[in-house]
């Protein structure tokens, strides 16, 4: 539409609308674009414009996704002005269409009343910015009937100029929204969500009756119940206080993390230490001695008072979490260096902006008893190594109940695959009389398992069984031991693994799998 008096123009406002839609309709269909009317115009545009489905490479068609469909308001001019006005209640629909959205602007000549140029306004960037702020302006000045609010753009300054037929139109549609409409969509609600923002405030008020209380609070340790509850949020320049915020309540700060660390524990100076990855979360503190930090890694946290330590561990449940078995020998060695009381705590920063922080622990952590903590220890420590070995790029995992139940299977593998010990013989009983090509010698394979979460270590060895005879019985025992392989399977193949085994001479010994919930 145009702004200048009428009396003075080949068309009226209405008469040039008209032509500038018509116009608009016809290219659409130079370029095979389905273009629907929106007959009354209170959804902040003119026209739906789709693209149609391609028949010629269409895909699986079950799959394939519904073709481009977005929506446009269509403005007309003479070329002689730049500026358009548009009806904020209108702008704003179309800022906030989930679809891509645009405005098309045609420039008539007032000499030939043919099209000069063509303009396309993506509400996107500059042009949806100044929506937004234009909403919040008013909003501000308590004007929320925006229908009669106006908006300006220009459409040189944020449209793109493109040719005035159908084909320049339908590239610009496509060069605006890309590959992927779903992206496009994404993308613009991630624009609605925070151009303009500058962050909020929140004042509140709460009582507390200590230092520690108080520290506590900002750590995010307890919740604290507050009230005259004000948040505010500046936008574009403009700070709005939201009044759908309750007055009252309670509340658990969540802190921003101030930096990185390691952390290391030990039982004594130069013992192995179990190191963690963790983050580092201040209160805000005046002196020194006031100093309040939260350190939090997965599975443990510390938190610092003054010269005060207080560790807390996380429950470990038999079946969860599942780890790998560099993990829970981590967890393992923590957990024994806290049963003595000269265990040391270091947190190394990931900035030079805060020191390394040294703690000797006064007195044993209660935990877990000795005994399991140590075969929890002695477990993981033998099944890392077993993995090592195996060669894996992802450590597989395992539950804490697989892990100190397989103690025995664990040790068993480790020591063939090491040598540190012998192995305790393999051996089984026969009754009666042996058939007579069965001598006092025979060879022998045996196959057993580690069952992790969702894998197993299988292992094979080759052995020399010797008879022994007693009280009309047969008894072979190994007398000699050697590993054959060692690898890791799903569950499923371990049956198929076992049957390749054999080459029909030699006796296969072999446990038999036993899956959880059979």
């Amino acid at each position: 539409m145009n702004n200048e008096d009428d009396d003075q123009n080949p068309l009226n406002s209405d008469e040039l609308g008209d032509k500038g839609e018509h116009t608009f309709q016809a290219l659409c269909s130079d370029a095979k674009l389905i273009c629907n009317k929106a007959d009354r115009d209170r959804s902040g545009w003119d026209f739906i414009v789709e693209f149609n489905l391609d028949h010629k490479n269409p895909g699986i068609l079950d799959a394939r996704s519904n073709p481009i469909s977005c929506v446009v308001q269509q403005k007309t001019m003479w070329d002689s002005n730049d500026r358009i006005k548009l009806r904020l209640s209108s702008i704003e629909r179309l800022a906030k269409e989930r679809r891509p959205s645009f405005i098309y602007v045609l420039k008539i000549s007032k000499e030939t009343l043919e099209a000069t140029s063509a303009h396309l306004i993506e509400m996107r960037g500059d042009a949806l910015a100044k929506a937004l702020k234009k909403l919040r302006e008013e909003h501000a000045a308590k004007r929320f009937q925006v229908n009669r609010a106006t908006l300006y753009l220009t459409a040189s300054g944020e449209g793109r100029t493109i040719g005035t037929d159908g084909e320049s139109f339908k590239q610009a549609l496509l060069d605006a929204i890309g590959a992927s409409v779903t992206a496009y969509e994404a993308a613009k609600h991630e624009e609605l969500r925070v151009l303009g923002q500058e962050g909020g405030k929140i004042n509140l008020t709460f009582d507390v009756n200590s230092k520690n209380e108080l520290a506590d609070v900002f750590l995010g340790i307890i919740p604290v119940k507050v009230r005259d509850v004000k948040v505010s949020s500046t936008r574009f320049g403009i700070t709005l206080e939201k009044d759908d915020i309750p007055e009252e309540g309670e509340v658990k700060i969540q802190l921003e993390r101030a930096d990185t660390c390691v952390l290391t524990i030990r039982r004594d100076r130069f013992a192995e230490p179990a190191v963690f990855d963790g983050e580092i979360f201040f209160a805000p503190s005046q002196k020194t001695d006031d100093l309040a930090a939260r350190i939090v890694t997965n599975g443990f946290e510390i938190v610092i008072r003054g010269s005060n330590f207080s560790f807390q561990s996380q429950t470990m449940k038999p079946d969860t979490p599942l780890l790998s078995p560099t993990e829970w020998r981590n967890y393992f060695l923590m957990a024994d260096a806290l049963m003595h009381k000269d265990a040391t705590i270091e947190i190394r920063p990931g900035t030079a902006a805060i020191g390394t922080i040294r703690h000797r622990v006064s007195g044993k952590v209660n935990g877990a008893p000795r005994d399991f903590v140590l075969q929890g220890l002695t477990a993981s420590g033998m099944l890392t190594t077993v993995v090592k070995h195996i060669g894996v790029a992802d450590e597989p995992k395992i539950s804490l109940s697989d892990l100190i139940s397989q103690v025995e299977e664990i040790g068993s593998v480790y020591t063939l695959l090491t040598g540190e010990e012998l192995l305790a013989p393999l051996g089984f009983e026969v009754e009666g009389d042996l058939p007579a090509h069965v001598g006092d010698q025979i060879q022998a394979v045996h196959a057993n398992y580690v069952l992790l979460a969702s894998q197993i270590i299988v292992w094979v060895v080759d052995a020399d069984m010797t008879r022994e005879r007693s009280d009309g019985r047969s008894r072979f025992v190994s007398t000699r031991l050697d590993l054959r392989d060692l690898t890791i399977l799903p569950p499923e193949r371990y049956e198929t693994y076992i049957k390749d085994l054999a080459d029909g001479s030699t006796m296969i010994m072999s446990r038999l799998l036993e899956v959880k919930g059979q």
